[in-house]
């Protein structure tokens, strides 16, 4: 509600100060799929493509998106292949498993398009452990952890 009270223009700057320098990774990233959009550039290049371009004086490792450096390096291949792993997770939010798994699944594949904090073992361990609750949710045969995992239904 409070950012409906705020002017367009203040809620846009606010923003993009947040954002840091994620546009010119993004950017780099970017010419990178531009130059070789099937098969990408090869695992791990974006620093090279960094220190290619270095468009502000920052050593750079990660594209801060998952998504555009997969895209970027691995090209539409590697990002084909990217999209389809966290599918049946995502099929089992959709069908209504736990809303506490699905919640933090979902929020942990957006996360992973605007930060590089996914490579951190605690944060993808956290993620993957929503996912694979949102696969054994609908196997579950004792009804009472059925019920303490989803959720009790009154």
């Amino acid at each position: 509600a409070l950012a409906l009270t705020l002017p367009a223009s203040s809620l846009a700057d606010d923003l993009a100060a947040r954002g840091g320098h994620r546009p010119w990774y993004w950017h780099v990233a970017w010419g990178e799929v531009a130059e070789s959009p099937v098969t990408g550039r090869g695992a791990g290049t974006f620093e090279l493509a960094w220190l290619e371009e270095q468009p502000i004086p920052e050593s750079i490792l990660d594209a801060h998106s998952l998504y555009l450096e997969t895209l970027a390096e691995l090209g539409l291949v590697g990002l084909g292949l990217l999209v389809l792993a966290p599918a049946p997770p995502l099929l089992a939010a959709f069908r209504g498993a736990s809303a506490a798994a699905s919640g933090g699944y979902v929020a942990f594949l957006v996360h992973a398009g605007v930060e590089w904090d996914w490579e951190m073992p605690a944060v993808t361990v956290a993620g993957l452990f929503c996912g694979a609750a949102l696969l054994t949710c609908g196997k579950l045969q004792d009804p009472a952890l059925k019920s303490v995992i989803m959720g009790s239904k009154r």
